[in-house]
């Protein structure tokens, strides 16, 4: 589902036992190069077991460009709302969760509502944005808002049982 990766970045990643195992780079989203897909349809659901080892921080995004991104990441200590780009401000870095979490993003015609769930518990709404800014006419490089994991900082992290799923 995730497009291919640029040269420099093949060595970061590596397939084992159903998973995908990514190596941390740079120190957020902006300067990580987070491995996103393209999809067409205008609502759908995402969900992601996320493992996060070292020092790394890894989560689910929705990626326009280095300049325009939101989602829902972790270092294994808390959760982070990594976000850039007009309205997008929040990053409370609060609830405290172990290295390994699920990780569920729903966008609904550019309303992202981003989902977390812990070992055992059932899926907890983090926080729901407004996307539709996040594009050409603010922007202007010919972009399009996709879906992205994300591995950032020392250590890497961990992607399995990635799921997709159209919505009506």
């Amino acid at each position: 589902m995730f497009g291919a990766l640029a040269a420099a970045d093949i060595e970061r990643v590596r397939f084992e036992d159903g998973a995908m195992t990514v190596a941390g780079r740079g120190t957020s989203p902006a300067n990580c190069n987070p491995l996103g897909a393209v999809v067409g349809d205008p609502s759908y659901e995402l969900s992601v077991e996320v493992e996060t080892r070292g020092t790394a921080q890894g989560g689910l995004l929705l990626f326009y460009s280095r300049r325009a991104y939101c989602g829902l990441g972790s270092n294994g200590s808390v959760f982070s709302f990594p976000t850039t780009g007009p309205g997008l401000t929040f990053n409370p870095g609060s609830q405290a969760v172990g290295r390994e979490f699920q990780l569920r993003l729903v966008n609904d015609r550019d309303v992202a509502s981003f989902y977390y769930s812990v070992t055992g518990g059932g899926w907890v709404l983090y926080r729901s944005v407004e996307v539709a800014g996040l594009n050409h006419n603010v922007f202007n490089e010919f972009l399009s808002l996709r879906p992205a994991l994300y591995a950032a900082g020392e250590g890497e992290v961990q992607f399995s049982n990635v799921r997709y799923r159209a919505l009506s």
